[in-house]
């Protein structure tokens, strides 16, 4: 086991690179670090933001590294150089979540503004901007094509949107409490609520599949792996469960 040490605050986000041979790690002392994981070796300590980094995503090239911030603004950084390459400032509240679109070329930011905009990753030039929440979003994830966009939100729900036209596809009403994180396989969307539920979901129909087994408190997050077979979740009651679909079924199974 390798512990990399050096930020001066809490490490709030940490995020591999796609070819897993760096992590980024986001902290409340302001910074965004780079490591190399196989030395555990401290490449970049970039003072990021005036507040909180909140959020961190790689591109899907590798090349560049995206941050949300407390204080308002999203940016992104050159890897190889820890050098900025845009900011980007139009959220009216904090930045919870950013996330590459898988061309590489535009950003998703959601915040506590209650809205989800998209920016382009070169110029940090606001393209589009989706309003509907009635609540923070707390994450922004995009399918693997590129061809929808979920945010999930404090007021409970999961919205689907075109990000080529910004119309809405599918609200997603089901849980109970805030949706916190939210996560696509290859067919479908995968969520995680304070109201101790995790949740998979069709994204086709905008209907709720089923509800993986419960936690004893808030469910924080929630991953899967590309193809659906296997997913966690993790919370408030300390514990991770691990889930494998059936073969040949949707979703997972105990």
């Amino acid at each position: 086991m390798k512990s990399l040490a050096g930020h001066g605050s809490d490490v709030l986000r940490v995020a591999f690179s796609p070819k897993g041979d760096l992590l980024a790690s986001a902290g409340a002392d302001g910074t965004l670090r780079l490591w190399d994981v196989a030395k555990g070796e401290n490449l970049h300590t970039i003072k990021a933001h005036s507040n909180w980094v909140t959020g961190v995503a790689f591109s899907p090239d590798g090349r560049w590294v995206a941050t949300a911030s407390a204080d308002k603004t999203a940016a992104v950084w050159d890897v190889n150089t820890g050098a900025n390459r845009c900011f980007f400032r139009g959220h009216g509240g904090e930045v919870w979540t950013v996330a590459f679109q898988p061309d590489g070329k535009t950003v998703a930011s959601g915040g506590k503004d209650k809205t989800v905009r998209l920016w382009n990753a070169e110029t940090g030039e606001e393209t589009s901007s989706f309003t509907g929440h009635q609540g923070d979003v707390y994450t922004v994830a995009y399918d693997g094509k590129g061809e929808t966009l979920a945010s999930c939100s404090a007021d409970g729900t999961i919205r689907l949107w075109d990000p080529k036209s910004g119309r809405l596809i599918h609200k997603l009403s089901g849980h109970k409490g805030n949706v916190y994180t939210v996560a696509f396989s290859d067919k479908e969307l995968f969520s995680a609520s304070a109201d101790r539920t995790a949740k998979v979901w069709d994204t086709a129909k905008g209907e709720e599949i089923r509800e993986l087994p419960a936690h004893k408190g808030e469910v924080y997050a929630v991953a899967v792996t590309s193809d659906g077979s296997h997913i966690a979740t993790a919370g408030k009651d300390r514990v991770i469960h691990l889930l494998t679909a059936p073969k040949g079924a949707t979703g997972a199974g105990e």
